[in-house]
């Protein structure tokens, strides 16, 4: 017989900084046989071509980037979808009884305990079309950049954790919390990040894959406060003696974006958040900071810094920096203030577009 049960009424093991579906103290996970878990997506819900599609096919290829062994599959797609058919399913639904009036959810259906584990069975996605989601990557039109849309990419990406057996998270910076903040920028292109606590909890209900690539990131970002089962965000400090920040208007180079007035030749203090979203922790990394005068964060643009920081794993890093800003520069210019994660291009890396970002500054 299964079982059907909503995310909300599963209990959390507390022992490490990531957190699994638990019931009764057994993990809720797929089978251990089971390395790939399809889904079909509601051909009426995502129709090909469209952006919300686009944006879940992006959360499925970031998810899979994993280093875990479990990976998704996307099945041909239906339009006939419901809980509890034993299929795994993506859908839009503004009937109530089924999203329960949250934004998203991920409904489980798992057999009966057995030797340890409960084994899932079926686990069916459904967004909410009354939540203001957006599958655009432009990151000023949304929520983390004070726009008016809701990413679709970050959603389908807590989601999908869920559906592979991962709990909310409310202890550190991670996607299993506030999903909308747990991203990167570079240029003006909005990066979804899977993260470094999810991978490892995957790695703790399914095994390490043998040969996954390494991938580090970096955010403006961090943990702020525990909101229930949420972790909450807020941006990264930028500390200076008279720094004053400024929310830029829909006329300003840069809208929708926190910018800091600071005084050329000053030092001041910008801290970042460095995730580990591999398998094996890298002792040490070569980390630059540079001045830009775009958003496209390059090693090309001028060095101001560079020293080496080290990527452990289960937790985030979050760490500040002393740089001086450089005399001479022009007042009322607009300048970005940007780090490079593996600036030297040795670690072969899944993805290095989540290896950079940058802070807007002007100078007074």
């Amino acid at each position: 017989m299964l079982k059907t049960i909503l995310i909300s009424t599963l209990l959390a093991s507390p022992a490490f900084a990531w957190n699994a579906q638990y019931v009764v103290d057994a993990p809720v996970r797929w089978h251990s046989d089971t390395n790939t878990v399809g889904f079909k997506m509601q051909i009426s819900s995502f129709p090909a071509g469209s952006p919300f599609r686009a944006g879940v096919l992006q959360a499925v290829d970031l998810l899979n980037q994993n280093p875990s062994n479990i990976r998704i599959r996307i099945n041909p797609d239906t339009e006939w979808v419901s809980a509890g058919n034993g299929q795994n399913e993506i859908w839009f639904t503004d009937n109530s009884i089924v999203n329960q009036g949250a934004p998203a959810i991920c409904l489980f259906h798992f057999n009966p305990w057995a030797f340890g584990v409960w084994n899932l069975m079926e686990a069916d996605v459904v967004f909410n079309p009354a939540e203001t989601y957006t599958g655009s990557r432009t990151a000023p039109d949304t929520w983390a950049f004070n726009g008016n849309f809701r990413p679709i990419q970050t959603t389908a990406l807590h989601e999908l954790g869920h559906a592979l057996g991962m709990h909310h998270e409310n202890r550190i910076y991670n996607i299993m919390g506030e999903d909308w903040t747990h991203v990167n920028m570079n240029g003006t292109s909005l990066l979804p990040s899977r993260g470094e606590d999810i991978g490892v909890g995957l790695i703790r209900l399914y095994g390490a894959h043998p040969t996954v690539l390494p991938d580090v990131g970096v955010s403006l970002f961090k943990y702020d406060i525990a909101d229930g089962e949420y972790s909450r965000h807020q941006r990264t400090a930028f500390v200076g003696t008279g720094v004053e920040a400024f929310m830029g208007d829909a006329a300003d180079p840069d809208p929708n974006q926190l910018v800091f007035r600071v005084n050329a030749g000053q030092v001041i203090s910008p801290e970042f958040m460095f995730e580990n979203n591999g398998r094996d922790s890298i002792p040490s990394l070569a980390t630059r900071f540079v001045l830009s005068n775009n958003r496209a964060i390059t090693t090309l643009d001028r060095q101001l810094h560079e020293q080496n920081v080290r990527f452990t794993l289960d937790r985030p890093l979050r760490q500040g920096f002393l740089i001086r800003i450089p005399e001479g520069l022009p007042s009322g210019s607009r300048w970005y203030l940007g780090v490079i994660v593996d600036s030297h291009n040795t670690l072969r890396e899944q993805d290095k577009r989540n290896n950079a970002t940058y802070i807007p500054i002007q100078i007074r």
